[in-house]
């Protein structure tokens, strides 16, 4: 059976995207689907099924800003999936793709890309003003080439699709 597993470090594991409409989805067409999410109020991970979904929610209480998001966060979901052996990783935060990367040889990953990150930099007001364009055209060249290297990626509309 093909193993499926989505991850977030950001959504909460409830997500109407992820959860109800993806990943319920695919449990009911047959697929062995797993939902790897951050839990950021608990102390330990808990582990139990929803609707076919077997949901893995990891450790959050330790996060407390957008970097221990994208860098605690970020490690803890994608250290989880050695033991869940994914046939595919679906993973739906741009924060994941410096982690996903360099597993890609390991993981056949899909990049769930629901907003265009590099114009996101602009409006992002904990960023220093004087860092946005470089930083913009850093992650426009990273997300291009991590893209390169994933099994796939799915553009949430057709705006975002396009860019891929």
């Amino acid at each position: 059976m093909t193993v499926i597993v989505h991850v977030t470090s950001v959504h909460p594991w409830n997500d109407t995207r992820i959860f109800l409409k993806m990943a319920r989805s695919l449990a009911a067409s047959g697929f062995e689907t797993h939902l790897v999410a951050i839990d950021r109020a608990s102390k330990s991970a808990q582990q139990f099924e929803r609707d076919g979904v077997m949901v893995h929610l990891l450790r959050g209480d330790d996060i407390a800003s957008r970097k221990d998001r994208a860098l605690i966060g970020a490690s803890r979901v994608l250290n989880a999936l050695p033991a869940l052996k994914p046939d595919l990783v679906h993973f739906h935060d741009p924060e994941l793709i410096p982690h996903a990367l360099p597993r890609s040889g390991k993981f056949r990953f899909i990049y769930d890309a629901h907003e265009n990150v590099p114009e996101l930099v602009h409006s992002r007001e904990w960023l220093p003003r004087w860092l946005r364009p470089g930083l913009k055209l850093g992650l426009h060249g990273l997300e291009k080439m991590a893209c390169s290297r994933f099994a796939a990626v799915i553009g949430a509309t057709p705006s975002i699709a396009a860019r891929f």
